[in-house]
Formats: structure tokens, sequence, C-alpha cells
């Protein structure tokens, strides 16, 4: 569920959308359930479709994901708000372990996780009242 701070025009705001982003990719990989991330993300954007895709395939393949959770540990922006458009933040993440399993349940995949070595960078966008991921990646 959406946090109410994650609902602010503001810079709080946007990093506590930022982090529920996150949650909701982990969410779609872990369940199949793509719709929270969705409605988190614009639909040009392309490291969302991505995961959406990932979190389909995964499921209509019969295979499981568990993690990966993300936490952002710090987060900046330094962009005015009181302009319309997509607006820029910072952020370093920390990654925790992961594993992909296959049908019958062996480990296919698995990732250690870890502290981002250098900032990310998200763009989003405020409209009707509500945050969207319009793309997100290397700073």
């Amino acid at each position: 569920m959406l946090p109410e701070q994650a609902k602010q025009n503001n810079r709080e705001g946007f990093a506590a959308f930022t982090q529920y982003w996150f949650d909701t990719v982990t969410y779609a990989l872990e369940s199949g359930d793509v719709v929270p991330l969705r409605e988190a993300s614009a639909p040009s954007c392309a490291i969302c479709t991505g995961y959406v895709e990932a979190a389909l395939g995964t499921h209509d393949k019969g295979w499981i994901s568990e993690g990966p959770r993300w936490s952002i540990v710090a987060f900046t922006s330094d962009v005015p708000w009181d302009r319309p458009g997509a607006v820029l933040g910072f952020f370093v993440v920390e990654e925790s372990p992961s594993r992909r399993l296959d049908p019958s349940g062996v480990v296919a995949e698995s990732h250690n996780g870890g502290r981002s070595d250098r900032a990310k960078a998200i763009y989003a966008l405020y409209d009707h009242g509500q945050w969207k991921t319009v793309q997100a990646g290397h700073a």
C-alpha cells in the first residue's frame, strides 16, 4: 500500500515514493501481481516494463522469485518543485540477497546483493496527486 508520505509533492514524498516503487518491483517479482508496479510507473518507462515482463515471465513458467528487496539508504533531489514535468532524484540503494527457483524447487539463480557502488538516478512525474516513475538506473 502506498504510504501517505509518498503521496506528497515534495522531496520527502519523492524519496518515500522511490522506496515504494522498489517495493512494488519486489512484490511483482515475488507474486506475479504487476498491478501496483504498473500503477506506479509511466507507460513509457523502459525499466518498469522490463520488471513487469520479468515478473510475468517468471510466474508464467512456474518459477519462484525470492527477493531482491531494495532499501534506499540515501536520497537527494535539488530540482525546483514549482515547475511541471519530471523531476530527478539521486539515491544509493542496498539490495538483499535473492534467488530464483525453477518449478521443481531447485535454485537456478542466486545473487548476494549489497550496496550500490555509485549513485543511481530516478526520474518521476507528479501528476494528479500521485508519482509515476518515468525512468530509473545509473546516474
